[in-house]
Order: C-alpha cells, then sequence, then structure tokens
C-alpha cells in the first residue's frame, strides 16, 4: 500500500502537473488511514513472516520505480555511503539471526536516499560540488558519524549503560542556537527581505492605524500571528518581525533540539544535537544556495510552522513523562488550547495542527489499556474518543470565534469577515504560483520518509506509541503540502526543521518497537541520511560558509540595512512641501516593495506597502481592500520609479476610476501624481468632461485623442458642454444626443464658421416607419450665454427603411459660442437617437495666447531657452514661443514623462514638423510612453496619428504635426500612463511656410 504513491509518481501516464501531484498527496493519506485500520483493529497480524516480505518487497519496488525514473546526476560515492551505512546496520545487529537481506535493503535505500537527497542542491549539481577531495572527505565523515551514533544508540536500546547529560551543555547548545538565528547578515540592501517581509508587515501596519482583519485588511499570512506582530513594542512592524523570527526560529529550534537530545543520554550527543539543530534551523532552512537561513524569507520559517512544532513538543513531553488516564484528560484539553491558537494563528497553521493533533487526540482520548481490548470494542471506543476530541475542539473553536465577534462589535462597529481567513488558500489552491513535481528530483526523499513512518505504525500496537506516530505523520502529510502547492527543490529544504521534529518523533517509537521489527531498518535510512544531508549540504557548500562567517553581523534595527533609495526620500519631502498629505510608494513591479513604506510608519493613501500582497487575489478583491482602507476616496500622493514595468495596469486602471491628477513632480529617478478624488460629476460625466465621462478613464493627450477618434471632427473635446449623453456603436461613429425629451450642446469658443453632422439612428428593435426630429442651431455671444441668435432650423426625417440618416450644415459662428438644440416628438420618444457628430471648426475668429496644456494637472510650465530648444529643434528653425511641462532637457533631446508635453507657437506662418521618440534608456525599450502630434488654434486642433513605416526601427517612434491655417500652435504631447518610462522626443524636420 505504500507504494501507490510512488507508483503513481512513476508510472501513471498524462501530464504531470498540479492536480496529478494531489492526486498523489491524498492517496498517501487514504493508505496510512488504511495501515492504521488493519493495524489497530485487525489483530496481531504483524509478526507474520509476509509482513517483513512486504516490507523488502516495497522497498525493492521503490527501488524499481526510482530507477525506472533515471538517477540525474547519480555518484558512485553515494553507493559507497550507502554500503557504509549497511555495514553499520549489520555491526549493530551482527548478533541476531542471519540479517543478509536486511542489511542490502539498508545499503540499497539509503544509496537512493542520499541521490534523492543530493538532488536539493539546486543551485549547483551535486556531483559537482562532489568533485573536490575535500567535499568527497565531508560526505563520507558526516555518514560514518551518523552510522556511529545509531550504532551508539542501537547499543543503548538494548541496555547499555551511557555517560550522563549536563544542564550546562544545553544552555550552550541554546545560545549557539540564539546566535545562530540572531544574525541579519544576508538583510543587508536585501530587496528580496524588502518583497517578502512586505506581505507580513503591511497587514500590521495597517492594524497599528486601527484597521480590521478578516474584511478591511489584507492578510496572506493569517489572523493572530498578524495581531501578534502588530501588538510587539517595536518602533516599526519591520524591526516587529525581525524580533518575532528570532523568538520563534528559537524556540522551535529548542523544541527540536530536546526531542532528539533524548534519544542518547551522553555529552558527546547533546554536543552533537546542538551542531545538527543549530545547522538545521538556521541554515539548511531557507535559501540553502547561500546558507541565509529562514530569516531572509519569514514565510519559510517557525513563523509559519511554529504551532505544529509547539504541538508535537507537548505531546512527546506527554509521552516521555506521564500516560495515567487522568493525566491524559489534562492533555487533551491543553493540547486542545494549542490547537486553537495554532487555528487562529493562520490557515496553513491550522491544517498543520488539525492532521497532527485531531487523529493523535481521538486515540488519546481511548482508555489506556485499549490494545487489550477486542476488535469491536476498539472501535467504539475510538468512535467514543472522536466524539470526545470534536467536543472538546468545537466548544473552543465556537467560544473563539463568538469572543472574536463581539471584540470586532465592539472596536470596529461590525461583524468579521470569516471569508477572508480562507481566501489566500483559496487563490493558491487554484493554481497561482504552482510548480508541478520534478519526478527525477528529491520528492523520493519524502516518500522514502513516509513509507518509514507506515513501518513504524506497522511495528507497534501500543496507544501511546500510536498517539506519536499519528502526530508525526499528520505533521509530515499536511506540512508536505508546502512542497506540493510548489515543488521547488527549495521548499523542502524549508521544511527541514519540521521534517528533524518528526524524524526524532520517529526514533522512540523505534526504540519501543521490536528489535528486529520492520520499522529498524527503515530508521537506519531515515535518519543517516536526512539527518547526515542537513550537515553535508551545509558544510560541503564552503563559498556560502565562508561569507557566512566573515561576514557575520546582528543589527537589531534591520531598517537600516534596506537600501536607502535616498532619491525617492527627496522626491517625498519636494511633494510634502509642495501639498503635505497621505502618500503612498511602489515599485518598478509588483514584486518590489519599496524601503520607506516598509520602515517608516505612517498612514498611507492606498494600502500600498506591499504590492505582492494583492498578488494572488482576484482583481475585484484586491479593489475591495483598496477601497476598504480609508472607507471614502482621499487625496494623496503616489510616487513610483521612472522605470516601471508591466504588471501593474490593475493598479492604475483603479486609480483612473476614481482620482484625478493635479500635480506632477520628478527627478531622475523617481516621480510622484497628486491625485485628489472624482467628484460624482466628474465621473457620471457630465459637462466638460465628456472624454472622461465616454472613454472610461483615460488622461491627458490620449483622452481628448480618443474622443476625436470616436466623435469625429477637430473640436477640443474640453470645450463641449452638453445635457445630452454619449453612445458608442461597435460600427459607425459615435453620437451625442437623446432618445426623448431635448438636449443642447454649446461650443464654448468662438467660431467664424462651423459645421455639424446632424444624426437619426432607430433604436434596435424598433418597428419601423418615418421618424423626425428637430434641431436648431444659434450663435450665442460669449459674456451673455442665455441671448441667442437663430442660425439655421429645420426637421430631420428618418426613412422607413433606414437605420440611420444624417445632414451636415455649415453653420455661421459669428465670432461667438454655437448652441445646438434637439427636440424629439413625445410620439417619437424612445425609438431612435437624435444628435450630433463631427464638429469641424474650418475657421476660428482668434489665436491661443498660452498653451491649452491637455493633461489635468498643475504643474509649473517652463519657457524653453535656447539650450532645450537646440536639444529638440534642427538649427534652421525656431518658434515664436516655447514652453514645456513634465520634461527636461536631456542629452540627446527632451525627456517626456507620462503627461508631458511641449507646446511652439508658429510666428503667423504654416508649419510642420517631424520627429522621432524613443525609450530615454536602452533597456527600457518599448515601455516608453506613446508620443502624439497636433496642431492646436483657439479650440480647434488636428491630429496627425498615421501608421508607422514598415521598415522603421523596432526602438523608434515617428510623430508629425501640421498647421492647418496660419498661426496655432505645434504641440508634441505625451500619454498620461503611469505604467510607462520617459520618452525622448527630438525634432528632425520643420517645414515653414510665411
Amino acid at each position: 500500500m505504500g507504494l501507490l504513491p510512488a507508483l503513481l509518481l512513476g508510472f501513471l501516464p498524462g501530464e504531470k502537473n498540479e492536480l496529478y501531484d494531489w492526486v498523489q498527496h491524498l492517496v498517501a493519506g487514504l493508505v496510512f488511514g488504511a495501515i492504521f485500520a488493519l493495524t489497530f483493529l485487525a489483530g496481531d497480524w504483524r509478526r507474520h513472516w509476509v509482513v517483513p516480505f512486504a516490507g523488502m518487497a516495497a522497498g525493492t519496488i521503490i527501488t524499481a520505480v526510482i530507477w525506472r525514473q533515471g538517477l540525474p546526476n547519480f555518484q558512485g560515492i553515494f553507493a559507497l555511503a550507502g554500503s557504509l551505512v549497511g555495514g553499520g546496520y549489520w555491526f549493530s545487529q551482527r548478533r541476531e539471526k542471519p540479517i543478509l537481506i536486511e542489511t542490502v535493503f539498508v545499503a540499497v535505500g539509503s544509496t537512493l536516499s542520499l541521490w534523492a537527497l543530493s538532488q536539493l542542491s539546486w543551485w549547483v549539481p551535486f556531483s559537482q560540488t562532489l568533485a573536490t577531495l575535500n567535499n568527497r572527505l565531508w560526505f563520507l565523515a558526516i555518514t560514518a558519524a551518523t552510522v556511529g551514533c545509531l550504532c551508539v544508540w542501537q547499543r543503548a536500546a538494548v541496555g547499555a549503560r551511557l555517560s550522563r547529560t549536563f544542564p550546562l551543555l544545553d544552555a550552550l547548545m541554546l545560545v549557539m542556537l540564539a546566535a545562530a538565528v540572531v544574525r541579519t547578515t544576508d538583510l543587508a540592501d536585501s530587496i528580496l527581505a524588502a518583497h517578502h517581509w512586505s506581505v507580513y508587515v503591511a497587514p500590521a501596519e495597517m492594524v497599528r492605524e486601527g484597521r480590521s482583519l478578516l474584511g478591511q485588511v489584507p492578510s496572506q499570512y493569517g489572523f493572530l500571528s498578524m495581531l501578534v506582530l502588530a501588538g510587539l513594542p517595536a518602533s516599526s512592524c519591520f524591526e516587529g518581525l525581525y524580533w518575532m523570527q528570532v523568538v520563534t526560529l528559537w524556540l522551535s529550534g529548542a523544541v527540536v533540539y530536546f526531542v532528539i537530545r533524548t534519544w542518547l543520554a551522553a555529552w558527546w550527543w547533546q554536543l552533537g544535537t546542538g551542531l545538527v539543530v543549530t545547522t538545521c534551523v538556521a541554515f539548511f532552512c531557507g535559501d540553502i544556495s547561500q546558507l541565509c537561513g529562514p530569516m531572509l524569507y519569514p514565510s519559510a520559517g517557525a513563523v509559519r510552522f511554529l504551532w505544529v512544532h509547539l504541538l508535537l513538543g507537548y505531546l512527546f513531553w506527554w509521552h516521555q513523562m506521564a500516560s495515567s488516564q487522568a493525566t491524559t484528560r489534562r492533555v487533551l484539553w491543553i493540547g486542545s488550547v494549542i490547537w486553537l491558537l495554532g487555528v487562529l494563528w493562520s490557515v496553513e497553521s491550522a491544517l498543520y495542527v488539525t492532521a497532527a493533533w485531531l487523529p493523535a487526540a481521538s486515540l488519546l482520548a481511548m482508555p489506556a489499556n485499549a490494545e487489550n481490548f477486542s476488535v469491536a470494542e476498539r472501535l467504539r471506543a475510538l468512535f467514543a474518543g472522536i466524539s470526545l476530541v470534536l467536543r472538546i475542539v468545537g466548544l473552543y473553536l465556537a467560544g473563539a470565534v463568538l469572543l472574536i465577534g463581539i471584540c470586532y462589535r465592539l472596536i470596529y462597529h461590525g461583524w468579521p469577515s470569516w471569508g477572508a481567513y480562507f481566501e489566500y488558500a483559496r487563490a493558491f489552491s487554484s493554481g497561482f504560483g504552482a510548480m508541478p513535481i520534478d519526478p527525477r528530483g528529491p520528492v523520493w526523499a519524502l516518500l522514502l520518509l513516509h513509507t518509514a513512518l507506515l513501518a513504524a505504525l506497522v511495528s507497534i500496537n501500543r496507544r501511546r506509541h500510536l498517539v506519536l506516530i499519528w502526530a508525526a505523520w499528520g505533521a509530515f502529510w499536511s506540512v508536505s503540502t508546502y512542497y506540493i502547492s510548489r515543488s521547488h527543490a527549495g521548499n523542502i529544504s524549508n521544511l527541514g526543521s519540521t521534517l528533524l521534529l518528526i524524524i526524532g518523533l520517529f526514533i522512540p517509537v523505534v526504540k519501543a518497537g521490536d528489535l528486529r521489527g520492520l520499522v529498524r531498518p527503515w530508521a537506519w535510512i531515515v535518519v543517516t541520511t536526512w539527518m547526515g544531508a542537513m550537515l553535508w549540504l551545509v558544510v560541503t557548500n564552503t563559498p556560502a560558509l565562508k561569507r557566512q562567517w566573515t561576514e557575520y553581523q546582528v543589527t537589531p534595527h534591520v531598517d537600516r540595512l534596506l537600501p536607502a533609495q535616498a532619491e525617492a526620500g527627496q522626491l517625498l519631502a519636494q511633494c510634502q512641501r509642495t501639498q503635505p498629505g497621505y502618500f503612498s510608494m511602489i515599485g518598478v513591479n509588483d514584486f518590489a516593495c519599496v524601503t520607506i513604506e516598509l520602515t517608516t510608519p505612517h498612514p498611507n493613501w492606498l494600502p500600498l506597502r506591499s504590492l505582492p500582497l494583492y498578488g494572488p487575489l482576484p482583481i475585484e478583491q484586491r479593489e475591495h481592500y483598496l477601497d476598504a482602507y480609508h472607507q471614502r476616496p482621499m487625496s494623496g500622493w503616489l510616487l513610483a520609479p521612472l522605470q516601471m514595468e508591466a504588471g501593474l495596469s490593475w493598479l492604475f486602471d483603479y486609480i483612473d476610476a476614481r482620482y484625478s491628477v493635479t500635480t506632477y513632480l520628478r527627478n531622475d529617478h523617481w516621480q510622484a501624481w497628486y491625485y485628489v478624488p472624482k467628484s460624482k460629476f466628474e465621473s457620471g460625466g457630465v459637462k466638460n468632461q465628456m472624454a472622461n465621462k465616454f472613454y472610461g478613464h483615460k488622461r491627458g493627450a490620449d483622452e481628448t485623442l480618443q474622443f476625436t477618434r470616436k466623435f469625429g471632427g477637430n473640436v477640443d473635446s474640453r470645450l463641449l458642454a452638453t445635457t445630452a449623453k454619449f453612445y458608442d456603436f461597435a460600427k459607425g461613429r459615435s453620437i451625442i444626443g437623446v432618445t426623448a425629451d431635448s438636449a443642447e450642446m454649446r461650443v464654448s469658443f468662438p467660431t467664424n464658421r462651423i459645421e455639424t453632422e446632424m444624426v437619426l439612428r432607430r433604436a434596435d428593435g424598433d418597428a419601423g416607419g418615418v421618424l423626425a426630429a428637430d434641431f436648431v442651431a444659434y450663435a450665442s455671444p460669449i459674456d451673455q450665454p442665455g441671448v441667442r441668435f437663430e442660425r439655421w432650423r429645420g426637421r430631420i426625417k428618418l426613412p422607413a427603411d433606414k437605420k440611420e440618416f444624417s445632414v451636415t450644415e455649415r453653420i455661421d459662428g459669428s465670432r461667438m459660442h454655437t448652441l445646438f438644440t434637439v427636440e424629439i416628438p413625445k410620439e417619437f420618444s424612445g425609438r431612435m437617437v437624435a444628435g450630433w457628430r463631427n464638429l469641424n471648426v474650418t475657421d476660428v475668429t482668434r489665436d491661443t495666447d498660452a498653451p491649452a496644456w491637455l493633461s489635468p494637472t498643475s504643474e509649473v510650465a517652463v519657457p524653453m531657452d535656447e539650450t532645450a530648444l537646440a536639444r529638440l529643434l534642427p538649427d534652421n528653425w525656431r518658434p515664436a514661443e516655447a514652453w514645456m511641462r513634465r520634461a527636461q532637457v536631456g542629452r540627446h533631446g527632451i525627456e517626456l514623462s507620462p503627461g508631458g508635453e511641449i507646446w511652439l507657437k508658429l510666428n503667423h506662418s504654416l508649419a510642420k514638423l517631424v520627429g522621432t521618440s524613443m525609450a530615454w534608456a536602452p533597456a527600457m525599450s518599448g515601455k516608453e510612453t506613446e508620443i502624439h502630434g497636433l496642431w492646436y488654434k483657439g479650440g480647434r486642433m488636428f491630429w496627425h496619428d498615421q501608421p508607422w513605416p514598415k521598415d522603421q526601427p523596432a526602438n523608434i517612434r515617428p510623430f508629425q504635426a501640421v498647421g492647418a491655417e496660419v498661426g496655432g500652435w505645434l504641440v508634441i504631447a505625451a500619454d498620461l500612463n503611469p505604467a510607462r518610462v520617459p520618452a525622448l522626443v527630438r525634432v528632425t524636420e520643420v517645414q515653414e511656410v510665411k
């Protein structure tokens, strides 16, 4: 039965994907349950000769399955070390009956386990590491040392006397462990630390600000864990996380130390245990390639696995110290408290402690002499124990949920949303960040440990031992999901301290079993290979080990170790001088985090301390948390690097939908926008904001360009005011109009002549027939908008057989504003759209005195001096005036940031300019803001967007601007898209006619 996961891994056809991996994992759980049923209920069948034979057959078939997958990077030294383990097993058992077959099994199993564990060296093939003589000697010496310890342990198991232990040595070993876990060597200037710490720091800081978990604050790593972090007496949650990691790593390491230390009563074993545990907890876990330990990656350390360690340690204490029924009941209640704290800690912790506690507690609740019961009595006792445990944990859980609900009602005036407790688990279980298992990788080491636990289950029948094995296996099976969900070799090493603790629980059961039981050879395979690997993978990583030794440092104020990002701080100070208020800062992509956000507690404009926190969530849930932070839109600054990568469009779409930019600042590396909430008037889109209304939330030059493309004509959309609605159609141009009653549209600048297309469009599903609407055009004085001089009137009819009909009329503007009205007779209400499109001004009355900036911001415009003009223009042409905004002079042109504009005034002439744009830095090619060229005069504008030449170089984007009449301004404008980097623009040619 233990073969089933291995057979699934090695033989079943089909694509190896995450679903396939989870099937294996569930099968492993079913196998263990079936073995327990046979062991617990089917009587004393374990001593039959078939059982050890089946065990040997299982090992043989597993060997064949592994061999079939291939053994990449297999080295002969693995066979030599495996033979050493087999020889040690033979030596320790030499006085027993012939054990040749067992010895061969141990040797082969150890060889394969050593190969599987060598695959944990993912950064460089371990065969390359073993190329040096020193590393080969270390590998063999460590294996020989573990074999020697097991030989001594074997003698102790049969009653040999050993030396004593010393409490002072225990204290020294714990000090050594503390010195290893407290180091901050790898935090200095680490962007990885900022990323991985941010998902803890951001929720905790929001809790400190008064926001609530379970509804208002996203939390990837739990509930109680964030409350504890927020409550620590540290200057910031970033510093608090450091101390939280130090304490939890040391505490979990201490549990592992005292469990393994009980194997042998000898001072030298205390030293050896301290060395193994320190190496595992502080170097093997985390990024083993750099030996940085879990400090850099909190989710790979005790912050995640603490409570399952404490629970297993508590059960081990019970196993060693007490077994009376009265003591057992206390253990049930105290163990359930630890379980409850683990459940509240995080959803992952809840899985770990539940899988470890509930099966073990159910056995614990049975009578102590249950092994003497009949099968029926055992079954009744088991169900009685399960019922008791479920009542206890149900009572604890219900009380906790009720208490939390009452606290939320009193503090936050609402109820917790318990769905948020599970939301990240759902996101990751749906495949976020998944990696399939490599059938030729270290997964076989996990399968061998799984089978060893099965062998322990088969070899014992006493309840107190079964409790320990069930707890160990439940922990093993549940924490393995950490590897199943993202099957990278590094995630097995991250489980190192937990797996070492499980092996530590496994050995006392082996000692309590038969000397020749099935579990003893598996103990030799597991202990020598796993404990040995935790040493030789570290010791043979010489460069990383030397660096950790020579660069060892402890800096409790860890916020000082992150990159300073001085330019960001300078721009932030400028922002606060310009407009004091809330601020948020983001990095170049959805992975990066900003030091100031993490280490400087402050109320955010938006909760963006950790963009990685939002990655697993669906878009609507991300927006929910952004909305919930302030409960209502607030004004504030957003700071971001000039060089930004893709992946943040969801964030800027969210911001664009709710805020408008009023100020833009930048320096050489960073940029900042000051956002104010859009009013209902703006977001609903009525007067003077038609582009915002009709085209989502695009801004700046692209805003007016999109309006022109849809509506047609050459009128600046910002100078249109209307009471009508905008109707967009899949085919044909859009219409400003109504379906009933009447509407007006005013062109709010003086014109000489203007023409408009008046349109009737039949509604979908209309029965047909002739429809009509009445149109009127007026000239209206600029200073007397209520006065109207009629210029045209007429009724336009839509023929019965037409879907759409239009009439174009030229109107005399008389150097005044132009007002258009439409009225639909009541009998035609709802049957059509009547309105206007394609407004074309053919002649304006006056020029534009100053730039009519397209981007809705309030930065100060800068006049262009000769230095700037020389960077932009050919030597043979200069404009009458030149202004720029959101732009700076570069070495080879003008750098236009998103939303940047250059306005060049013509000197009573017609002119055409042609230019090119490219990314301001070659590495950012393709990510620069889009550049448009246009001509503007008195509210009349002409865009010049044309297809790029087919032979145009990929990194160069052409643009042009052409005057439609004498005078006006030639404009070079950049889209206001914060996700884009600045573009370097240069005018290559200017043609002018006086």
